[in-house]
C-alpha cells in the first residue's frame, strides 16, 4: 500500500485474488465434513469471509491510486481488520468444534481398541486352552495306543508261546520214545 510501484501493486492485486479464491475453495472443501453445529458456524464464517474479501479487494484497488492510499490504509487497519478478526473468531470456533469431534471420535476409537484388545486376549487364552487340550489328547492317545499295542502283542505271543511249549513237550516225548525205540533196537 505504501509507496509501491505500479508493478508491485499489480503483483499484490494478482496475489490477493489468488489467495481469496484459494481460501474460498479450502473453506468449501472443509465444509464437506462439518456436522450440523459446525455448518451453523461455517455459514457465519462464509458471510464474514465474503465481507473480508470485499474489503480486501477495495484496499488493493484503492492502493493502486496514490491519492487513495491513505484511505486504503484506513480500511486495511479499520473495517478490513475488523472483518478479518470476525472471520478469525469463526475459524477458531470451527477449530474448537472439530477438535471436540476428534476427541470424541478418539475416545470412541480407544474404547473400540480396548474391546478388540480384550477380544484378542480372549482368543489367545482360548488358543492356549485348545493347545493344552490337544496336548492332553495326544498324550492320552499315545498311552492308549501303547497299551493297545502291548495287549495286541500279548494276544499274539501267548498262543505262540503255548504252541512252542506244547511242541517242546511233544518233541521231548518224541525224543524219549525215539530213545526207547533205539534202545529196543539195540537190544534186539
Amino acid at each position: 500500500i505504501r509507496d509501491g510501484t505500479a508493478q508491485e501493486a499489480t503483483a499484490a492485486d494478482t496475489d490477493s485474488q489468488k489467495n481469496i479464491e484459494q481460501a474460498r475453495k479450502l473453506l468449501q472443501r472443509a465444509a464437506e465434513v462439518f456436522d450440523d453445529q459446525s455448518q451453523t458456524v461455517y455459514a457465519k464464517l462464509k458471510t464474514d469471509y465474503e465481507a473480508w474479501a470485499e474489503k480486501t479487494r477495495k484496499v488493493v484497488e484503492y492502493a493502486k491510486d496514490p491519492e487513495k492510499r491513505t484511505f486504503a490504509l484506513r480500511i486495511s487497519y479499520g473495517s478490513a481488520a475488523d472483518t478479518f478478526a470476525a472471520m478469525r473468531a469463526d475459524v477458531t470456533k470451527l477449530t474448537e468444534l472439530q477438535e471436540s469431534r476428534i476427541k470424541a471420535m478418539a475416545g470412541t476409537m480407544n474404547g473400540k481398541i480396548d474391546v478388540v484388545r480384550g477380544d484378542v486376549q480372549g482368543m489367545r487364552s482360548l488358543a492356549n486352552r485348545v493347545q493344552m487340550a490337544f496336548l492332553v489328547i495326544a498324550a492320552v492317545l499315545t498311552v492308549a495306543l501303547g497299551l493297545l499295542g502291548l495287549m495286541v502283542a500279548r494276544s499274539i505271543t501267548r498262543p505262540v508261546n503255548r504252541a512252542v511249549s506244547q511242541l517242546s513237550e511233544v518233541a521231548s516225548v518224541t525224543a524219549s520214545a525215539s530213545s526207547e525205540v533205539a534202545q529196543s533196537s539195540q537190544s534186539l
